[in-house]
């Protein structure tokens, strides 16, 4: 890998700007592709330079800010884990379980931030509601019971925003180290062509169960059940919906309507419902079928 001696050294100056960043209004945009340096470190280095690397680009950023030592370190590692991991697939597993296992990384260590943060007196509960505090100083037209029922569903959802989020860091990191990699040359492996995505069918029983639980439970608030329905129902429907997008991009190309794609990601935050229910169709009947025959 010494060919790849300058080019591991500006990726881990990224990787130190990344860290950095995270604790400033930037983390907006950084956030997303965090996970960036750190994937492309791990596959173009060997275990013994990126530890080394690794502990050269924390006592520098200790060093800049020493206030931050034990954020940064902590920070580190929520980046580095996943990184290592999803390295270490790409040379055995398929593009798929490797965004699926890293995504389960990313919650992981979510879970364990908040568990640690707990401990030292941090309230999620309590940093949601200064958010919506906020929120409701800048527009004081909102009600009391309106921001009331804002952070309740805040709170009741944030197993759904974890998740959400652990996806989103995972495919576009994902996405975006593929790209550079293989500008150097290395290849690791690609998603299916979205046209070919067809999710598992045991996927429309969870819907429908979570479904039924809520319409004739009635759970209370705060009890297991509603904490499973109110963020199964929202994260089936939003996997039901790429379903949708899958089917989209399998006519446009059957067809070869090629304005179809464009279309179709255009229109999904207007027709998010109607995505939904077409990707579950597909998923239950198969109806892509019905267009080849």
């Amino acid at each position: 890998m010494l060919k790849y001696s300058w080019k591991s050294f500006l990726w881990s100056l990224a990787y130190i700007l990344i860290l950095l960043s995270l604790f400033t209004p930037l983390s907006i945009i950084t956030f997303s592709i965090m996970l960036v340096p750190a994937i492309i470190l791990a596959v173009t280095l060997n275990k013994k330079t990126l530890v080394l690397q690794y502990m050269i680009s924390i006592l520098i950023c200790s060093f800049i800010f020493p206030p931050l030592s034990i954020g940064i370190v902590i920070l580190s590692l929520f980046i580095l884990i996943p990184s290592i991991i999803m390295s270490s697939l790409y040379k055995k597993e398929s593009a798929a379980v490797t965004i699926v296992i890293g995504t389960i990384t990313m919650l992981v260590l979510f879970v364990s931030v908040l568990f640690v943060g707990s401990l030292l007196d941090f309230n999620i509960s309590t940093a949601m509601e200064e958010l919506v505090n906020e929120v409701v100083l800048q527009y004081p037209e909102l009600s009391e019971i309106t921001t009331e029922q804002t952070l309740m569903m805040l709170q009741n959802m944030l197993p759904f925003y974890l998740i959400m989020s652990s996806v989103f860091i995972v495919v576009i990191s994902h996405w975006v180290s593929r790209v550079i990699l293989q500008k150097m040359d290395i290849q690791i492996p690609k998603m299916k062509p979205i046209k070919d995505w067809k999710l598992p069918k045991s996927l429309i029983w969870y819907y429908l169960g979570a479904l039924l639980l809520q319409l004739f439970m009635n759970p209370e608030e705060g009890s297991y059940t509603m904490l499973i329905t109110v963020n199964l129902i929202p994260l089936l429907s939003f996997i039901f919906s790429i379903q949708a997008i899958s089917f989209i991009f399998y006519i446009a190309d059957l067809k070869k309507w090629r304005f179809l794609p464009i279309l179709g990601i255009v229109l999904y935050p207007f027709m998010y419902f109607v995505y939904s229910f077409l990707g579950m169709l597909d998923i239950a009947f198969d109806i892509r079928k019905g267009f080849t025959t």
